[in-house]
């Protein structure tokens, strides 16, 4: 009895590594906002923490829980332009008609990343993000954009991926 005791914790705790696994901060897909002639900015990678993928592929969406998750969403990126101190960002919802700006969100960039972006060095851009509880459950694809306040939004880094609220 001790035995099997034993074998059912231990499988347990295996199986619990494995679904823990698939919770710890993950890259995910992502794609540009813009043709590849029209980029002025290099995405090298995307990174969301927790990041529940449900096979643990970096195709899968994150799934996120409303209400309990907050989540830490790091960007490396290179841009083809210089900025001044002051980066604006903004999240959308991407929609078919016009795109939904995520409500609350800190539009200054530079809080998160090292500014001025200098032209040609990698960066690093960290946000958390609140998953509030009022917004619906669903799948969605997330469209975020840095760029140079004041100058055209072609001198921007944009990027979009899929989310999951649960």
């Amino acid at each position: 009895m001790k035995r099997s005791r034993a074998n059912l914790f231990l499988f347990q705790l295996i199986g619990s590594l494995f679904y823990f696994q698939n919770i710890e901060c993950a890259d995910v897909q992502f794609s540009n906002c813009w043709k590849p002639e029209q980029r002025h900015c290099t995405i090298h990678s995307v990174n969301i923490d927790p990041c529940f993928q449900e096979n643990g592929l970096v195709t899968d969406p994150c799934e996120l829980r409303r209400g309990h998750d907050n989540a830490t969403l790091t960007m490396e990126f290179t841009t083809e332009f210089n900025t001044t101190d002051h980066v604006l960002q903004m999240a959308h919802k991407a929609a078919p008609i016009a795109d939904l700006p995520l409500e609350g969100m800190d539009n200054e960039a530079c809080h998160y990343t090292p500014c001025p972006i200098v032209a040609g060095v990698r960066n690093t851009y960290t946000f958390p993000i609140e998953i509030k509880e009022i917004y619906p459950e669903g799948a969605y694809t997330i469209k975020w954009k840095l760029w140079n306040d004041g100058e055209a939004i072609k001198e921007a880094c944009c990027l979009k991926f899929r989310i999951i609220l649960h």
